[in-house]
């Protein structure tokens, strides 16, 4: 019998955001019957940010990961402010302490301006 080989997760999609600015028809998430995405938290806590990182720095020792990626995600991410956005990405970096992190952002870019440029540079 054949053991399962275990891979471990490098990249990781971290939903930043629950709501959208824009209102596009064809929304399976915001335009369609089910509205219990209204019930939700609009955003990613400070202290759910620094848990997720902790867990996936565990993850990452417990494979021996070089490095890891997170992709920030939403709704739309931006709608969390470049304080509380840069927020997030210091306390995931802070838990994963020198495990080098790629992160990125999957974005509309409505919002995207100066504050969010000046933010990414703690994305680098």
């Amino acid at each position: 019998m054949s053991v399962p080989v275990q891979v471990p997760f490098r990249q990781f999609i971290l939903k930043v955001h629950s709501r959208c600015d824009l209102a596009c028809d064809h929304c399976y998430m915001f335009e369609h019957v089910d509205q219990s995405w209204l019930k939700r938290p609009k955003m990613l806590s400070l202290e759910t940010a620094e848990a997720v990182g902790e867990r996936v720095a565990e993850h990452a020792q417990a494979y021996g990961l070089e490095s890891v990626r997170f992709i920030l995600h939403g709704g739309e991410p931006l709608l969390c402010g470049a304080g509380h956005l840069e927020g997030i990405i210091v306390r995931l970096r802070a838990a994963l302490g020198a495990i080098p992190v790629d992160l990125r952002i999957h974005t509309n870019g409505v919002r995207l301006d100066e504050k969010f440029l000046t933010c990414s540079s703690a994305m680098t």
